[in-house]
């Protein structure tokens, strides 16, 4: 593959990978909101934080066009490897704190209405004393 080839490629994953960033975000703010308006019935999808790690992407690909001298490579490829996975231990942390903050808000899950599927989770969270009734 040409490299001008690779690189308009690699920018459309960028851009979606920044998509996905700005996703993570909005559904922060609309869920947020959701909860000081204190609605029914709060759905999350889970897991919500790994779509942020997806910042990564971007983050690789600049490197391309930085010029890196031999003696530093290694250190840059650790410092990767290390911000790779300190993004996936908080995506995992970013679920847990917000499922902790839609319960301390006064929700509580409802298992019936939520939906599971492959790769995500659709959790539903209820208003306390709501009635959870499955989706059949």
């Amino acid at each position: 593959m040409h490299k001008t080839t690779a690189h308009i490629i690699l920018v459309l994953i960028d851009i979606a990978a920044l998509f996905a960033c700005y996703y993570v975000y909005s559904e922060y703010r609309d869920i947020s909101s959701q909860l000081n308006e204190l609605v029914e019935s709060v759905m999350i999808q889970k897991p919500l934080g790994l779509y942020a790690v997806l910042v990564i992407v971007p983050a690789i690909h600049a490197t391309a066009y930085i010029k890196i001298p031999d003696n530093r490579t290694k250190l840059v490829n650790r410092s990767f490897i290390m911000f790779f996975l300190m993004l996936i231990i908080s995506a995992f942390v970013f679920d847990s704190w917000f499922d902790e903050k839609i319960t301390e808000s006064g929700y509580v899950y409802c298992e019936g209405m939520s939906e599971s599927m492959r790769m995500s989770e659709f959790r539903v969270y209820l208003k306390e004393g709501l009635e959870c009734t499955s989706q059949n």
